[in-house]
């Protein structure tokens, strides 16, 4: 048995993202190593940046681990078995399971692929849409679980590689088109990734650099580092007229999307709400989302309440 190292998730903290040229050369060994699992049969289930591990006896080798909850390559049709109606959870990490798998089908091949996706585009972003969702959950885990699924859909790969090298979004709409039963074309993407690995200059020394991205794509969440904290937008105590932008779910909460893109879904007159007068209880800036957050209290009409109400607002920096 081999004795690893870090995990990719402890090597590359940094919101800007992880060096283009390690993202590529990872690409490269993950596929390869998925590949080889999957011609023995079985299915991983739980790719994510906790279970890539980097070798002490070669630090520019990544050991995929963790096989607790593989299973072997289905054939047929597959099973579907809805963890909402069944209030049961799903197999693998929620940021990374695949759409199919979030709504309970059965694993295949293809899955295995969608979770690398997910975790190549986390890395080269830094972030993904859904994660503060799963890290800050304020509903129930079923909630949860229908909110990130629900964001999953709603970003293509085109959309989550915007800015950045297109194949990794080319790569994510891909294995959402593979059949249940289809064999994925490993070395078409491996061959994609070690063009863009050549066709971006990096040296053929194929060692891994974990040092923070020095990236021109900046966006909502990394805009303001070089420039400060700005001052809170609101003060405490004064009056404001708000307005819900979406109404609850059932599970208490509802759909959010970090990165703010409209969605139509969302905009029906069943997802209205009036605007009302409020008070501004607390107004500050959040350095570590990088975001304004606004608390106020809803004023109403009748007998004080013994507790006021509050609701909390969250406001995006403008890009």
């Amino acid at each position: 048995m081999e004795l690893l190292g870090l995990s990719i998730k402890e090597s590359s903290p940094h919101p800007r993202g992880t060096p283009l040229k390690t993202v590529l050369l990872l690409a490269d060994q993950i596929l390869s190593a998925l590949e080889y699992i999957h011609s023995c049969g079985i299915i991983h289930r739980d790719v994510k940046p906790d279970n890539m591990l980097i070798s002490l006896d070669d630090p520019n080798c990544i050991r995929l681990i963790d096989f607790g909850i593989a299973v072997q390559c289905p054939s047929g049709t597959p099973t579907i078995r809805d963890p909402i109606a069944g209030r049961m959870g799903i197999a693998g990490t929620i940021n990374w399971v695949s759409v199919n798998a979030s709504y309970g089908m059965q694993f295949s091949r293809r899955d295995d692929l969608e979770s690398l996706a997910y975790n190549l585009l986390f890395l080269i972003r830094g972030d993904l849409p859904w994660r503060s969702t799963v890290d800050h959950r304020d509903g129930t885990v079923f909630g949860t679980m229908i909110q990130v699924r629900e964001q999953k859909q709603r970003w293509s790969g085109t959309t989550l590689a915007d800015g950045y090298p297109t194949e990794f979004g080319q790569f994510l709409d891909y294995t959402r088109a593979l059949g249940f039963e289809q064999v994925p074309d490993y070395s078409r993407f491996r061959d994609m990734f070690r063009e863009l690995y050549l066709h971006s200059n990096f040296a053929d020394d194929r060692v891994l650099d974990w040092s923070p991205m020095e990236s021109s794509h900046i966006d909502v969440s990394t805009a303001a580092l070089e420039t400060g904290d700005p001052d809170p937008i609101l003060s405490a105590g004064q009056l404001v007229y708000v307005q819900l932008l979406a109404g609850p779910t059932i599970q208490g909460v509802p759909i959010k999307d970090t990165y703010f893109r409209h969605d139509p879904a969302f905009s029906q007159d069943e997802w209205l709400s009036p605007p009302r007068p409020a008070v501004v209880v607390h107004s500050a800036f959040n350095s570590s989302k990088r975001r304004h957050e606004v608390k106020v209290a809803a004023l109403k009409c009748g007998r004080p309440p013994d507790v006021l109400p509050s609701i909390p607002t969250v406001m995006h920096i403008p890009a």
